[in-house]
C-alpha cells in the first residue's frame, strides 16, 4: 500500500493540523453490516492500522506488514487519525507509536479506540522506559509493546502474543 508521497508528509510533519494529508488516499470504508464476514474472514488476511508520524519508520513497519502477509488498511500519524480511522475501517490489529504529533499520543488514542471495539494492539515506541510502560499497562492491561528500532521477528513475534488463540 504505497499511496502517499513523502513530500506531502514532510510538509504535514512541520504543520500537524495537515498532517491527514498523507493518508488521505485510504478512503475509510463503512463497517460491515451485522451478520457479514469480517475482512479477514473475505481475505484471510489480518488487516493493519498502522500508526506513526516519521515516516521512514511508517514505511518500515508498512513493508514488514506487508511481509508477514497482512494487509495495511491504513496508515495515521496523528492520534485523532488513529482514532478515525479506527472506528472507519475496523482493524484486526494497530501498530500504534506512543509519541505522536498533535494533542493526543499514541496511548490516548488506544484508550479511545478501546472504548469502542476490541482491536489488538501493540505499542511500537523509541521510550520503553518504565514510566512509559506503566503508563500502557494501566491505560490497556496485557498490552505488548515493541521497542524502536523494530526488529522483524520481534514485531512477528508480539502481534503473534496479541492473538486471542
Amino acid at each position: 500500500m504505497r499511496h502517499f508521497d513523502g513530500s506531502v508528509f514532510a510538509a504535514a510533519l512541520l504543520e500537524p493540523a495537515t498532517a491527514n494529508l498523507w493518508c488521505a488516499s485510504v478512503a475509510p470504508k463503512a463497517p460491515a453490516p451485522t451478520g457479514a464476514l469480517s475482512p479477514v474472514e473475505k481475505t484471510g488476511r489480518l488487516r493493519v492500522l498502522i500508526v506513526e508520524d516519521e515516516m521512514i519508520v511508517a514505511m518500515s513497519l508498512e513493508s514488514l506488514v506487508e511481509d508477514f502477509g497482512f494487509e495495511v488498511c491504513a496508515m495515521a500519524a496523528t492520534g485523532a487519525e488513529a482514532v478515525t480511522f479506527a472506528k472507519a475501517l475496523r482493524p484486526d490489529l494497530i501498530l500504534m507509536d506512543v509519541n505522536l504529533i498533535g494533542d493526543m499520543d499514541g496511548v490516548e488514542a488506544a484508550r479511545q479506540v478501546r472504548e469502542t471495539m476490541d482491536a489488538r494492539i501493540v505499542f511500537v515506541t523509541a521510550y520503553g522506559s518504565g514510566e512509559v510502560v506503566e503508563r500502557i499497562q494501566s491505560t490497556i492491561p496485557h498490552a505488548v509493546v515493541v521497542s524502536k528500532p523494530v526488529v522483524g521477528s520481534a514485531l512477528l513475534r508480539a502481534i503473534e502474543r496479541t492473538d486471542p488463540d
